[in-house]
């Protein structure tokens, strides 16, 4: 009986830590600016060989910034947004037509590069924001 019982709780610990990677994981795909940070400090920790209070600083410091940045990440893809809408209000009937190809072409090969990575093996570490 008493086997029984540490194996459920081994069986619940286990659950809790898989459930909470998940969690974790799911909250980075939700936002792959802090994948594409977390992926950044990984990186610089082995690189420049980080101590782990150098890594929770910087932490710290990224954390600092990040509404800040989302603001300016906001404004620059309003702005770009304007700009695609009066560049789109010159063009002509044929070249709008063009330009949808160009667009869908563009489209295609991302997405043959993507499947052809996938093939491959070489899943992405993160994954921009396409809003």
């Amino acid at each position: 009986m008493r086997k029984m019982k540490y194996g459920i709780f081994a069986m619940a610990v286990c659950f809790g830590m898989t459930s909470m990677q998940a969690q974790e994981k799911a909250a980075l795909k939700s936002n792959p600016d802090v994948a594409y940070d977390e992926n950044r400090i990984e990186k610089m920790r082995e690189e420049l060989e980080l101590s782990e209070d150098q890594v929770e600083r910087i932490k710290d410091i990224m954390s600092a910034r990040a509404d800040e940045k989302a603001k300016l990440k906001d404004m620059l893809k309003q702005l770009k947004e304007e700009e695609r809408r009066e560049m789109e209000s010159i063009y002509t009937d044929e070249q709008r037509a063009r330009l949808d190809e160009m667009k869908e072409r563009r489209q295609e090969l991302i997405e043959r590069r993507r499947a052809e990575r996938e093939e491959r093996g070489e899943g992405k570490k993160f994954q921009r924001n396409k809003k």
